[in-house]
This record gives structure tokens, sequence and C-alpha cells, in this order.
């Protein structure tokens, strides 16, 4: 998990940098028509649709209301 939610981390940072200059690179947008199955056309009004956390600001929620969310869940479940 920890590979995935680095490697997740990694690849979003170029884009949390400076979305226009990523949504300008071709490359960028077939690799996610690809991934998604989404027509290139529609990938960049898509990926700006979303929000993408800096790690710090994912550490702060998972530590704040997912996780809370997670133990409730578990304690709903017992």
């Amino acid at each position: 998990v920890k590979a995935f939610a680095k490697s997740a981390i990694d690849a979003q940072q170029p884009y949390i940098a400076n979305p226009d200059a990523w949504l300008k690179q071709p490359e960028n947008i077939s690799k996610l028509a690809r991934l998604s199955g989404v027509p290139e056309g529609d990938v960049p009004g898509l990926v700006k649709g979303n929000t993408y956390l800096t790690p710090q600001q994912q550490t702060a929620e998972l530590t704040g209301p997912v996780n809370k969310a997670i133990i409730d869940t578990a304690q709903f479940l017992k």
C-alpha cells in the first residue's frame, strides 16, 4: 500500500505544481486517456474537475475525518 500511495503522490506532484503546463503536455493527456478509457478531448476537463491534495493535505485528511470514518465503520461492522 505504501508503494502505491507513494507512486500516486509522485505522479500527481507535477500537476499540482503547475496544472496548466502539465495539461499542455500531449503525452500526459494520451497516457491518462489510455489508462482511463476516456477520450483524449475529455481528459483536461475531467482532470481540472478533480481536487488533488498535496502529501501534507492527504496526511491531515487521513489522520482526521477519514480515519474517524474508518474507525466508526469498523466499530459498526463488528
